[in-house]
């Protein structure tokens, strides 16, 4: 019975998409009315993601390639691309990057009708990005190895407590969600005299935090790593919370520090200089609609930024964001200006 009514929701959800795409004539066009490609840049591609918006996207008209990559890797090319552009669409990237882009003109000015259904705390109050997937970024471990007694509770307990050294994972600098944990260390310690606004007391804080973690090597599969209890904890981002439970048929203790958690938000914006901008304007609009955000988040677990969305979004994810409902403020301005030269210095000083 549970099988059945699984897949009449499947079914259900799969015909509200077409039936709202092909309703949108004058923004989506009608079914197969786009003869532009479009290339799409992302670093939400992983996990089957997208296979599904490639075949999704075809069945509503568009034609696209996604291009895959880290977060770092996909923000760096498009700095590269500036001049001779690639791309048309990207997504995934968080605010910090895509306030970047914008800095840099690499995004053109586009509001989509769905964006009044995005708060505007996660979006640009000038219409060159809009948000669709809210991420806590976390800590999780092996419950086997830590109860939630004597499971770290904030991140400096993971250097601080000797109990810890070595068994927690951190990404590759390049990426946002490692960036991000950087950043909400880094604002405990602002000091507007310090170097790179950082005070030499954050400065030792940080170098603990880096040499007393373990960095995963590349394509080294941390979640397993996790379950082996080789490695018992690590960063990860929410819906990753929901995704690799399921993968590995296995739950993870959730830290939730006193000072909240750092919340970044996926946005989604058209490339300036495409030569498609019609047909990615319009991709722009079905992808980041309530409808089309409803069917990601039931089918990968993310919790929708559009409020809309939000309400078909899967049990687990809305669980998930009332246990992260405090958010750890951080000045995103400020990590701005400083965190390519806070990543640079920890390169160049603190990784052994």
């Amino acid at each position: 019975m549970k099988k059945t009514l699984q897949i009449m929701l499947v079914l259900i959800i799969g015909a509200s998409i077409n039936l709202y795409a092909s309703g949108q004539t004058d923004t989506a066009g009608e079914q197969g009315a786009h003869k532009d490609k479009l290339v799409v840049y992302t670093n939400s591609g992983s996990n089957g993601r997208d296979q599904w918006i490639t075949e999704l996207a075809n069945e509503n008209g568009f034609n696209i390639t996604v291009v895959e990559g880290g977060g770092g890797d996909i923000f760096n090319r498009l700095i590269a691309e500036k001049n001779s552009p690639i791309a048309d669409v990207v997504f995934g990237l968080n605010m910090l990057n895509f306030a970047e882009l914008k800095k840099q003109g690499i995004l053109m000015q586009y509001e989509p009708a769905w964006a009044s259904e995005v708060d505007p705390s996660m979006k640009d109050s000038d219409g060159y990005y809009n948000g669709i997937v809210k991420q806590a970024i976390v800590l999780v471990y092996n419950p086997e190895v830590f109860s939630e007694d004597t499971a770290p509770k904030d991140w400096p307990d993971l250097w601080q407590n000797p109990e810890y050294y070595g068994k927690y994972n951190i990404f590759g600098l390049g990426g946002g969600t490692s960036r991000t944990v950087l950043a909400g260390i880094a604002m405990r310690y602002r000091d507007s005299d310090g170097e790179l606004g950082i005070s030499s007391e954050g400065w030792n804080e940080i170098k603990q935090y880096i040499q007393k973690g373990y960095m995963n090597a590349e394509g080294e599969d941390y979640v397993q790593n996790l379950v082996d209890k080789k490695i018992p904890m690590t960063m990860l981002w929410g819906s990753g919370v929901i995704d690799k439970q399921d993968a590995y048929n296995t739950v993870f203790g959730v830290m939730t520090p006193e000072v909240g958690v750092p919340f970044v938000v996926e946005q989604l914006g058209v490339l300036e200089g495409t030569d498609s901008q019609e047909t990615a304007k319009a991709f722009v609009e079905w992808f980041g609609s309530s409808e089309v955000q409803a069917a990601w988040a039931q089918e990968f677990g993310t919790s929708p930024a559009n409020s809309v969305a939000m309400k078909s979004a899967k049990a687990e994810a809305v669980e998930l964001d009332k246990v992260l409902s405090k958010a750890q403020y951080i000045d995103w301005a400020f990590v701005l200006e400083n965190v390519n030269q806070w990543v640079e210095k920890i390169e160049l000083e603190f990784i052994e």
